[in-house]
């Protein structure tokens, strides 16, 4: 795949003979599980000092790390379900519209709750100076509300996309689901730890999935110390029992791991315009690509590739 740097890839963190390809599975389909909200973002004029106040813009979108996977899919093209807790209020409905016009099937999921809300602030450089996710519906989201969403789409899935704004109890439930399904069927389990506060839900399930795509600070959580850097993350993360994982840590080098070995890729440059910069939700089209590379069957340096180009056209995305 043609690389549109100026710079070129960073080499191989380690060069190993590639690794077998893991089948593709049978189905095209993705089923993402998790949030699904309305976010509040505001993008100050200049740099935030904490306790500062200053003139800047209020942005409303849709959002949730599950929904904003769900419709970066659709948008590459793969039929897409989102299984979320959308409350049947008036904010819901109208979230239910949008994922509608975009292509994305949603089932809801839950108890009857209100729609929930997530408030960001960005520092005026890029980055999320603080964030504040008010999710009734996922955190009361348990175990029986996944069969009536898991059940009719298993069949035609590639993968299974889980997030960790679910409970720990209803996270397991999903890869007990997952392993109770024929091994022909099984599409691949891929999860997204959400946020550092959440990741430790995933703790005790990593062996059980095909790929898990984090940032440094939810890779530190999960293993308990810390990395220099998203190399260092994606190999402690291999040797807890992953059979592959992606890195990434703002705009320093990501990297992905597999038992190929480890490769890094410098992120292309953020915006020159700090106007321009969207931070919230370049994550998770960086999932959202890398995952449906491998799906298509490219490697992992192709992925992140893809992935790394992904976050960078979504940084300057404001809808």
């Amino acid at each position: 795949m043609k690389d549109d740097r100026s710079e070129p890839p960073a080499p191989p963190v380690r060069a190993e003979a590639p690794a077998p390809v893991r089948p593709v599975p049978r189905g095209p389909a993705v089923v993402c599980l998790g949030g699904a909200h309305w976010d509040m973002v505001g993008r100050p004029a200049g740099p935030l000092a904490p306790g500062g106040d200053m003139p800047g813009r209020m942005i409303r979108r849709p959002g949730g790390v599950a929904l904003n996977l769900a419709l970066a899919f659709a948008g590459l093209g793969r039929p897409t379900v989102l299984a979320a807790p959308v409350g049947r209020d008036p904010e819901g409905a109208a979230l239910a519209a949008r994922l509608s016009s975009r292509g994305v099937s949603l089932r809801r999921m839950g108890p009857e709750a209100p729609t929930g809300l997530y408030l960001a602030i960005e520092d005026g450089a890029g980055g999320l100076a603080a964030a504040v996710a008010d999710l009734p519906g996922c955190e009361a989201a348990a175990p029986e509300h996944l069969r009536e969403v898991l059940t009719p789409t298993a069949a035609n899935a590639a993968a299974w996309v889980l997030e960790a704004n679910l409970p720990a109890e209803t996270l397991a439930a999903v890869v007990a689901a997952h392993a109770a399904l024929p091994p022909e069927a099984r599409p691949w389990l891929v999860a997204n730890p959400a946020s550092p506060a959440r990741a430790e839900r995933l703790a005790g399930l990593l062996g059980a999935l095909d790929l898990l795509i984090c940032n440094r600070a939810e890779a530190e959580t999960l293993a308990g110390r810390r990395f220099e850097g998203a190399a260092e993350a994606a190999a402690g993360l291999r040797a807890l029992g992953l059979a592959e994982v992606a890195v990434t840590d703002g705009p320093a080098p990501a990297a992905a791991a597999d038992a190929a070995g480890v490769i890094a890729r410098i992120p292309l440059p953020a915006p020159a315009q700090p106007s321009l910069l969207m931070a919230t939700g370049a994550g998770d089209a960086l999932f959202a690509a890398y995952l449906h590379a491998r799906l298509k069957g490219e490697a992992t340096a192709e992925a992140l590739e893809d992935g790394l180009r992904a976050a960078r056209a979504r940084m300057e995305t404001v809808e």
